[in-house]
């Protein structure tokens, strides 16, 4: 610890290092008396200075024999300082870094020294140059009795010191330092310093040997105490079975040791409960112990075996385990073992094996064809559907490209499709191939790209689906349904030719039996009356028949444009075509913010007065009621048509909207049993569907829809 400072130089705790003196002892006092006298002085100093060693020599063993650990340097310090008349002083050691360690100072030291920070343990490397690591580095004494001239700040004033190490074999193990004695230190002063540290450094020694060797050992049972509580919050705590045993079939095999685990594991009660047991009460049968045993035996050691026990409430369970035979100083033999449960884990893994045994079986006998390619494109799985559809044996598709399996259009729609799956794109695409007796077939491919852990892509499967029927299939549909188009069309035409050119004669045939009726009526006998009414009445029949199915073909050969039309217009002028039926029966028509729509006015006209007239001509005992109301949907207008009429049976639900067929006679409810088909047959020109919901004798609601397009399209 640095305290004052002269002329540039650094001094310790006791003085400046200039005017250090070296002792020597080879000159004795001047001759000035008779040889005898002199003799007889130094004798008697001899004397003086042996019995005054020695009562200090003396002192300090007992201190050494009888202070604790803790006091045995400040009593030997004070010993000292009381000796040469000192009032500070130092008594330190080297410990085994070489650092100063100085475990006493007089009180009054620390009491006046004002530097902060104030340790007892100086490292070697903040020595500097001071009077006491001068006398360290060069292993001599060194005092002085000049006062040091510079005092760092917060250091006390030295006056003169002496600094001494303390050898043992000729290495440093220790100081002594004393200072400000009031007068000035000698020689003698020296050289009972120099015996007190040539005394103790034996003791000295021996004492930081025994030290060491006590803190080496107290630092090794630290750490074994630290490694046991590490083993123990191990042992306590890992999520496997750890267990240690003795050998042998008897009493002496028994469990030293379980951890927690095995106790939870084995289903044990207690702790107790596992130990009283035989380790190899745990395997499930003779052989699992005997596969333990041949392994020991041989190898000395089971590293991760699989194996089955049985826990204390009887559940099998599969282990992995692995044990290993070890023999402590005393050459006694014991195991210690890991236990831990992977009855989950095989579960899965034989869960997995069936799903993969089910998958491949799936695979191999599923109906479509499954390949899988790389990223070349070379194939590298093929079911045998696939192998059938293609004519190939799998061994000639595996590792083989596409290419030769396919015409020029399809390899190009092929590397499309391949370009997309890099990019993590799948979608379904058609595609031809070429089988192996050169025909063609077409395939629906389903396929999906193949990625690893990095995400990089690995190549693709598909799903082929042969869809050459299908495709045939929809080539004849497409054929039949232009061929049925064109038949309609044909009738259509036919129906609305044949209609028009029979208007004519058949209106002469009527104009005709109604001249004869009016003239020959009465003339003739009762049966010729009877007779003419009925060819009238059949030639009135005939004409309204031939007017509606004129008006049915008309829907779709003479429909007009669609066009905006607003339904709440189109009510009132069938409110204006009805209303003599309406003021005969009564009838309340109902509606109310109705929707335009874009459609063909005409039929909107004919479709609800077909509609709104039944429900007014089918009515029962009570006044007939029609209410009329619309919904708008997300792509579509729904339209309900409400009457309180006579309802009808659901069994005809479908009937009554095909031509000519009716649900009652003509004595019952007039007309041809056209309307609704006409119905039918506008709505879905529109685009829409219509249906009916009735119950007998609580009425009836049609529904139809109107789609909501811009622009609107006619289906004729």
């Amino acid at each position: 610890m640095v305290l004052t400072e002269k002329k540039g130089e650094k001094v310790d705790l006791i003085g400046p290092k200039n005017d250090r003196k070296e002792v020597d002892h080879r000159n004795g006092p001047p001759q000035s008396v008779t040889d005898a006298e002199k003799e007889l002085k130094l004798m008697i100093e001899k004397l003086k200075t042996s019995s005054f060693e020695l009562i200090i020599r003396n002192r300090i063993a007992e201190i050494f024999l009888t202070k604790i650990e803790d006091e045995i340097y400040s009593e030997v310090l004070k010993v000292i300082l009381e000796s040469l008349k000192s009032e500070y002083g130092v008594f330190g050691y080297l410990d085994e870094n070489g650092a100063l360690v100085v475990p006493t100072m007089i009180r009054h030291i620390w009491d006046n020294c004002e530097v902060p920070d104030k340790d007892i343990i100086f490292p070697r490397e903040t020595w500097g140059d001071s009077a006491w690591s001068t006398a360290i580095r060069e292993k001599r004494t060194i005092y002085s009795n000049e006062p040091a001239t510079l005092t760092l700040e917060g250091h006390f004033q030295i006056t003169r010191h002496i600094s001494l190490p303390i050898l043992y074999h000729n290495e440093v193990i220790g100081l002594f330092q004393v200072a400000n004695k009031e007068t000035d230190y000698t020689p003698e002063d020296v050289a009972l310093l120099e015996t007190i540290g040539k005394n103790i450094a034996p003791v000295l020694n021996a004492r930081l040997h025994r030290d060491r060797a006590e803190s080496e050992r107290i630092k090794v049972m630290e750490e074994l105490a630290k490694a046991h509580t590490r083993y123990q919050e191990h042992f306590n705590t890992v999520s496997i079975g750890l267990l240690r045993s003795t050998p042998g079939p008897g009493p002496e095999g028994t469990f030293i040791d379980v951890n927690p685990t095995m106790v939870k594991l084995f289903e044990a009660d207690s702790r107790e409960q596992l130990m009283a047991l035989h380790p190899s009460e745990l395997y499930l049968d003779a052989s699992q112990r005997k596969i333990v045993s041949e392994a020991i035996i041989s190898k000395g050691f089971i590293q991760g075996a699989e194996l089955k026990f049985k826990t204390l409430k009887g559940k099998t369970i599969w282990c992995r385990f692995s044990v290993v035979k070890k023999i402590d100083a005393d050459g006694l033999v014991y195991f210690d073992a890991t236990i831990e449960d992977v009855t989950e884990s095989k579960r899965l893994v034989e869960q997995l094996q069936k799903s993969e045994e089910l998958f491949r079986m799936l695979v191999e006998t599923m109906n479509d064809g499954l390949a899988i390619t790389d990223t070349a494109g070379i194939m590298t799985y093929a079911n045998p559907r696939l192998c059938g559809l293609l004519g190939y044996s799998r061994e000639e598709l595996i590792g083989k490209p596409w290419r030769g399996l396919f015409n020029e259009e399809a390899l190009r729609i092929l590397a499309e499709q391949t370009a997309k799956r890099k990019k993590g794109e799948g979608e379904s695409y058609e595609i031809p191939w070429r089988t192996k007796d050169g025909r063609t077939i077409y395939t629906l491919i389903s396929g999906k790209p193949i990625h690893d852990s990095l995400g990089n892509f690995m190549g693709s499967f598909g799903v082929i689906s042969d869809i050459t029927e299908r495709k045939r299939a929809v080539e004849t549909l497409r054929r039949t349904m232009e061929e049925l188009a064109q038949s309609n069309k044909d009738l259509e035409q036919f129906a609305y030719v044949a209609s028009h050119d029979l208007q004519e004669p058949l209106r002469m045939v009527a104009s005709y039996v109604q001249l004869i009726e009016k003239r020959y009526k009465g003339k003739l006998d009762k049966d010729a009356d009877e007779f003419i009414a009925y060819a009238v009445e059949g030639a009135t029949r005939m004409q309204k028949l031939i007017n509606d199915l004129l008006a049915y073909s008309r829907v779709r050969t003479r429909g007009k444009p669609f066009e905006p039309v607003d339904i709440n217009k189109v009510m009132e002028q069938i409110m204006s075509y009805l209303s003599s039926n309406i003021q005969e029966t009564g009838a309340k028509i109902l509606w109310n913010g109705l929707p335009t729509i874009a459609a063909d006015e005409t039929q909107m006209v004919q479709l609800l007065q077909n509609l709104v007239g039944n429900g007014i001509k089918f009515h029962g005992k009570d006044p007939p009621e029609v209410r009329i109301s619309a919904v708008r949907e997300e792509k579509e207008w729904r339209f309900y048509v409400k009457d309180n009429g006579i309802g009808i049976d659901m069994q005809y639900k479908d009937r009554i909207f095909v031509v000519f067929q009716r649900l009652h006679g003509r004595e019952e409810y007039p007309g041809t049993g056209i309307g609704l088909a006409i119905c039918k047959s506008i709505v879905e020109r529109h685009g829409g569907r219509i249906v009916v919901e009735s119950e007998l004798g609580k009425g009836s609601t049609f529904t139809f829809t109107i789609p909501i397009k811009e622009p609107m399209i006619d289906r004729a």
